[in-house]
């Protein structure tokens, strides 16, 4: 969803850049925040190099793994589209992404 996603970088651009951590109201969210997230980019960049990623779809795709900042509007995307698989394949994400953006998608 092109606007979903460029409604994330806007986010994401508020202090005037982008970095994949959008504007989230003080440092100790951003500790969890970058643990969660880094992780997560790290797990989608691995998956490139793998067997797994051969025939096999994944929840997030490539074009995630190109930077953080398409990272986080990949998974803004799939926050508000498939809410309920992005809770179920990677709650960690979902919750970071709950509380960024104060709400819930797949209790809807």
């Amino acid at each position: 969803n092109v606007v979903i996603h460029e409604f994330a970088h806007q986010l994401d651009q508020e202090k005037g850049y982008a970095n994949g951590a959008p504007l989230l109201g003080g440092p100790r969210r951003y500790e969890r925040w970058s643990r969660v997230l880094g992780e997560e980019f790290a797990r989608v960049r691995a998956r490139q190099s793998t067997a797994e990623a051969a025939g096999h779809p994944a929840l997030l795709g490539d074009y995630g793994a190109t930077e953080p900042a398409e990272f986080f509007a990949v998974t803004t995307e799939l926050f508000f589209e498939r809410p309920g698989a992005l809770a179920e394949d990677r709650p960690a994400l979902y919750e970071q992404l709950r509380r960024c953006y104060r709400l819930d998608p797949a209790a809807w």
